[in-house]
Protein backbone atom coordinates (compact mmCIF):
# COMPACT_ATOMS: atom_id res chain seq x y z
CA UNK A 1 0.00 0.00 0.00
CA UNK A 2 1.36 3.47 -0.50
CA UNK A 3 1.23 6.84 1.62
CA UNK A 4 -0.07 9.61 0.18
CA UNK A 5 0.95 12.77 2.57
CA UNK A 6 -0.82 16.00 2.31
CA UNK A 7 -1.43 19.49 3.11
CA UNK A 8 -4.73 21.39 2.56
CA UNK A 9 -4.95 23.25 -0.65
CA UNK A 10 -1.52 21.75 -1.78
CA UNK A 11 -2.13 21.35 -6.17
CA UNK A 12 0.93 18.71 -5.86
CA UNK A 13 -1.34 16.54 -3.56
CA UNK A 14 -4.50 16.91 -5.79
CA UNK A 15 -2.39 15.74 -8.48
CA UNK A 16 -0.91 12.84 -6.71
CA UNK A 17 -3.90 11.44 -5.71
CA UNK A 18 -5.76 11.61 -8.77
CA UNK A 19 -3.00 9.62 -10.27
CA UNK A 20 -3.14 7.04 -7.59
CA UNK A 21 -6.98 6.66 -7.98
CA UNK A 22 -6.85 6.17 -12.28
CA UNK A 23 -4.06 3.80 -11.33
CA UNK A 24 -6.33 2.06 -9.54
CA UNK A 25 -3.78 2.09 -6.50
CA UNK A 26 -4.48 1.07 -3.20
CA UNK A 27 -3.66 4.23 -1.13
CA UNK A 28 -3.70 5.90 2.53
CA UNK A 29 -4.24 9.78 2.66
CA UNK A 30 -2.28 11.23 5.52
CA UNK A 31 -2.88 14.83 6.16
CA UNK A 32 0.25 15.67 7.86
CA UNK A 33 -1.82 18.97 9.54
CA UNK A 34 -4.36 16.75 11.25
CA UNK A 35 -2.58 15.52 14.33
CA UNK A 36 0.73 15.33 15.54
CA UNK A 37 0.83 11.81 15.13
CA UNK A 38 0.84 12.37 11.15
CA UNK A 39 3.22 14.58 11.52
CA UNK A 40 5.76 12.00 13.25
CA UNK A 41 4.82 9.41 10.66
CA UNK A 42 5.55 12.02 8.29
CA UNK A 43 9.14 13.04 9.95
CA UNK A 44 9.51 9.12 10.52
CA UNK A 45 9.58 8.39 6.15
CA UNK A 46 11.51 11.63 5.75
CA UNK A 47 8.59 13.88 3.80
CA UNK A 48 9.42 17.12 3.56
CA UNK A 49 6.74 18.29 0.91
CA UNK A 50 2.97 17.45 0.81
CA UNK A 51 2.59 15.10 -2.30
CA UNK A 52 4.83 12.79 -1.60
CA UNK A 53 3.96 8.89 -2.23
CA UNK A 54 5.71 6.15 0.00
CA UNK A 55 5.46 2.77 -0.94
CA UNK A 56 4.79 1.60 3.23
CA UNK A 57 6.77 -1.49 2.71
CA UNK A 58 9.58 -0.66 0.97
CA UNK A 59 9.45 2.73 2.36
CA UNK A 60 11.19 4.44 -0.79
CA UNK A 61 9.39 7.47 -2.38
CA UNK A 62 7.22 6.19 -5.71
CA UNK A 63 7.37 8.73 -8.63
CA UNK A 64 4.41 9.01 -10.87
Amino acid sequence: MYLLFTTPGCHRCSEAKKKLQEGGYEFKEIDVTANEENVLLAEQYGVMIGGTVIDSETKEIIKL
